[in-house]
C-alpha cells in the first residue's frame, strides 16, 4: 500500500495583461507526481491562459510508492513553465519509505472506524491469535487499531510504530 500527499500552489500573473503558459512536469507519466493545473489533471498543458492580476492553482500529488528498501528514499521532480520564452521551474521533491500500513478498515456505530490487528480470521470470524510484528520497516496506522482481548501483539525491539 502506499499513501499521498497533495500540495498546492499558486501562479500569479502580475501583469496588467494576460500572458499564455505552457506548463509541464518534466518526468511524464513515469513521475511519481501528478499535477492538476486549475481543475484539470494532465502531464502537459499547452497556452494556459491567466488574465493580468489573476492567478490559477496548481495541485502537486506524490505517490512514493514502494522503494523496495527498508531506509527513506528521495523521490524528485520538476514543473516546467514556459511564457514567451522565459522558463521557469518549480523543483518537487518528496520522500518516502516502505510501511505496513493499517487504515480503518470496520466500524461500529457509537464508536471511531478502526482496524483489526489481530482478533479476526480472514472470514472475519473472531479467533484468539498471537501476531508478531517484526522491525523490518515501521508501521502506519491511521484512526484506531484494534487487538483483540483473548489475542497478543508482540512488537519485535526497534519497530517504528
Amino acid at each position: 500500500l502506499t499513501t499521498s500527499v497533495t500540495k498546492r500552489f499558486t501562479v500569479r500573473n502580475r501583469n496588467d495583461q494576460a500572458v499564455r503558459v505552457d506548463i509541464a512536469l518534466e518526468g511524464g507519466s513515469p513521475s511519481p507526481y501528478r499535477i492538476n493545473v486549475d481543475g484539470a489533471s494532465g502531464l502537459t498543458f499547452s497556452q494556459v491562459e491567466i488574465l493580468g492580476g489573476d492567478s490559477l492553482f496548481v495541485f502537486v500529488e506524490v505517490l512514493p510508492g514502494q522503494g523496495g528498501v527498508n531506509t527513506p528514499f528521495i523521490v524528485e521532480d520538476r514543473i516546467l513553465f514556459n511564457t514567451n520564452g522565459n522558463e521557469q521551474e518549480v523543483l518537487l521533491v518528496a520522500w518516502g519509505q516502505d510501511a505496513h500500513i493499517f487504515r480503518p478498515d470496520r466500524s461500529i456505530p457509537g464508536f471511531p472506524d478502526f482496524s483489526i490487528i489481530a482478533g479476526l480470521d480472514d472470514q472475519g470470524n473472531p479467533t484468539c491469535e498471537t501476531v508478531t510484528w517484526p522491525n523490518d520497516k515501521p508501521y502506519v496506522i491511521y484512526g484506531y487499531a484494534v487487538v483483540d482481548s483473548c489475542s497478543t501483539l508482540q512488537i519485535d525491539p526497534g519497530v517504528k510504530v
